[in-house]
This record gives structure tokens, C-alpha cells and sequence, in this order.
């Protein structure tokens, strides 16, 4: 834990295609990456017996990055970011990351999240307010899904996601229409301009 920065995928450990991880009783703390700062996995993913991601940070998914199939039970995600990244080339400003703090369920990932706290993770963005032909108007960059974020199929059963924040949208889950989402968990409590709890797209 601990060892790596922004330097690629999955800081503290990358599961890659055709591999099994199995997560059980564990912590992964302190580590950093592009893409999945605790955790990046592409393969089959199983976290579970009271297992703890916290403090990890990355642009896209602090916590935990999913690309495959993943189920976490009975375990803890807190405190992990997603940060945003300003890149000025030629006089053009762009923003690069910002997006899932807790986790981040991308593409066709399938992920089932069980009897699970996702708490104090933080998606950060940039708000960025222009005015032209006598209109104002307002965008934000990054700072989306401050627990969760999902663009493929997602199942929460039980546990809680409370506590999050976003910048911009979702600071609790943040949810790409197209994949699935299935929720009996508690989304109480998070903080984002648009869509506190829960966000639509």
C-alpha cells in the first residue's frame, strides 16, 4: 500500500484480463494512480469479509475501478478521490478526470455492491462560469459521482451510500443511462450542485 502515483492503472493493485482477485479481510490505503487509485480491475473481482479501500485517489475512480465483473460484500469504501487534472496546451484549457471518488463502474462492467458502506469519498470538478451575447452561462468539468459512478450495470443491495460529494453531479451516485441500476441500499446524505443523492444522465 502506499507505493505508487500517477503513473498508470490500479496503484495499489491491478487485476488484469482472464485474472481472479480475491480481496478478503484486507486494507489498501494511501495509493495513487491514473485510473483506479485503490484498486483497477479488468478481470473477475471479489472483495469481501469486512475488507476496507480507503484513502486511495486517482482521476478516474479513487477507490475502485471496474471494468469486468466485481462483487464487494460486507466491506468498506471511504475516504478515496477522484481528482481533476488541468492541461493547457497551445492557449486551450481542458480538464481531464474528476469522476467516481468511491468507485468507478465503467463500460461493461457488472457490479454488485452488498451490505456495503461507500462514505467520505470526493469526486473533484471546476464550475467555470462565461458570459456571451449578453447570456451567461455555466459548465462544469469532472466532479461527477462522488461514491459511485456508473456507466454499466450496477446492483447495490443493503449497506449505505452516505457522506460523498461531488462538485458538480451526484455526489452520492452518479448513473449514465443505458447500463442497469438496481438499488435497496440508503443514498442519504451527500452533497453536489445538482443531484445530491442520486444523478440521472
Amino acid at each position: 500500500n502506499g507505493q505508487h502515483y500517477y503513473g498508470g492503472q490500479g496503484g495499489g493493485v491491478y487485476n488484469w484480463y482472464y485474472g481472479t482477485l480475491t480481496i478478503t479481510k484486507s486494507t489498501i490505503t494511501g495509493n495513487k494512480a491514473i485510473s483506479g487509485g485503490g484498486i483497477n480491475n479488468v478481470g473477475s473481482m471479489e472483495i469481501n469479509g469486512g475488507s476496507t479501500v480507503s484513502k486511495n485517489s486517482a482521476f478516474y475512480a479513487g477507490g475502485i475501478y471496474n471494468l469486468a465483473q466485481g462483487t464487494i460484500a460486507n466491506s468498506t469504501i471511504s475516504g478515496n478521490s477522484a481528482n481533476l487534472k488541468t492541461i493547457k496546451n497551445y492557449g486551450y484549457t481542458y480538464f481531464y478526470g474528476g469522476r467516481g471518488g468511491g468507485v468507478g463502474n465503467f463500460l461493461n462492467g457488472v457490479l454488485t455492491i452488498t451490505n456495503s458502506t461507500i462514505s467520505g469519498n470526493k469526486a473533484a470538478g471546476k464550475i467555470i462560469t462565461r458570459k456571451a451575447y449578453g447570456h451567461t452561462y455555466t459548465y462544469c468539468y469532472g466532479g461527477a459521482g462522488g461514491g459511485i459512478l456508473s456507466v454499466g450495470n450496477l446492483y447495490l443491495y443493503g449497506g449505505k451510500v452516505s457522506g460523498n460529494s461531488a462538485t458538480c453531479y451526484g455526489g452520492g451516485i452518479f448513473y449514465y443511462s443505458g447500463g442497469t441500476l438496481v438499488n435497496t441500499s440508503n443514498v442519504t446524505g451527500n452533497k453536489a450542485k445538482v443531484g445530491p443523492n442520486i444523478f440521472y444522465y
